[in-house]
């Protein structure tokens, strides 16, 4: 698990390899991960966009932005999570994300760039 706090927000990451749609033989690595996004803050917080780095084993860096996370742009009130799953393919069995989030808080109008941690992603065989 890995965690990034960012003004009173908080950023949690889970990972898994997903074997049932990954084929070794062709290059082809998918890993699941859940993320629980916490406003440990005073006010209410709106998700606006993202950006991810996606490296791969050989360095290669795909960047992705987009609005919101899973099609959402969601308002996180204080003292609540909002956590999603989401899927990243790779054609290396091991690689690395990470990223920020834009957010506004509404009680400030203040837009804050909130830190996705640094997490590796890696079939389990090579943990032996």
């Amino acid at each position: 698990m890995n965690i990034a706090v960012t003004e009173g927000i908080q950023v949690v990451v889970e990972t898994y390899y997903n074997a049932a749609f990954s084929d070794p033989k062709l290059n082809h690595y998918l890993f699941g991960y859940k993320i629980f996004i916490s406003n440990l803050g005073t006010d209410p917080v709106k998700l606006l966009d993202r950006h991810w780095d996606i490296v791969d084993g050989t360095g290669f860096i795909r960047e992705v932005d987009g609005p919101g996370v899973i099609g959402l742009q969601p308002v996180i009130q204080p003292n609540t999570t909002f956590s999603y799953e989401s899927a990243c393919d790779l054609t290396t069995p091991v690689g690395n994300m990470s990223g920020y989030y834009f957010m506004r808080n509404l009680g400030t109008r203040e837009q804050i760039q909130v830190q996705i941690p640094l997490f590796i992603m890696e079939v389990p065989w090579l943990l032996n």
